[in-house]
């Protein structure tokens, strides 16, 4: 059977296509986010009524579920459209964050743990669909050179919402923000199209 040859982005080329930065604004969306909710998961807790030693279970319980919702997503990817995927995975995390909003009962946030795991659980699907993208020549370079620009979101997100808390004593603002974020993110991904290799071999 005759097979395509692989198509293998430089990075300088990479950096030049809308794939490129997408991928990375919609990452740095969904780690700002997700980094704020795992870094204030057990103070947004007991905010909702739980005690600390209940709202700890609960982050264990989140830790747990990532291992089968890894794999569950990884062998989805094998078979479906992997920006879409991301697309759906986001918007299931962003669907979970209303639960914690206007949820009143422990089961919402029990529901809230066990589906928020699609928001980190993304992440080898992400690399895998820059490998599809790019090529795998020079993936290193291209990985790295993305993870300079979405990293800055986990760095100053956690230490905002600290801040707002501090000030409004609410998580609330942070919550909805966090909604526009990952409302971005799902947006970004699910619009994502492989670049051309035509386009590819005229930029040489």
């Amino acid at each position: 059977e005759h097979r395509r040859p692989e198509v293998e982005f430089t990075p300088a080329q990479a950096i030049r296509t809308p794939a490129f930065w997408m991928f990375i604004f919609a990452t740095m969306f969904r780690v700002a986010g997700l980094a704020t909710m795992i870094v204030h998961f057990i103070p947004i807790m007991v905010w909702k009524g739980l005690s600390e030693p209940r709202a700890a279970f609960l982050v264990g319980t989140l830790a747990f579920l990532n291992l089968p919702c890894h794999l569950l997503l990884g062998w989805l990817a094998d078979y479906v459209n992997k920006p879409k995927l991301m697309g759906t995975s986001m918007l299931i995390g962003t669907a979970t964050l209303f639960l914690v909003i206007f949820g009143e009962a422990e089961w919402h946030l029990w529901i809230f743990t066990v589906l928020f795991t699609t928001v980190e659980s993304i992440f080898p699907i992400g690399w895998a669909t820059v490998g599809d993208f790019f090529g795998r020549r020079n993936f290193g370079t291209i990985r790295g050179s993305m993870s300079f620009f979405y990293m800055w979101g986990a760095v100053a997100a956690p230490v905002a919402a600290g801040w707002i808390y501090d000030r409004d004593q609410t998580y609330e603002p942070m919550l909805w923000v966090i909604v526009l974020l990952f409302l971005m993110s799902a947006g970004l991904y699910a619009l994502m199209v492989k670049p051309s290799p035509r386009k590819i071999a005229l930029s040489r």
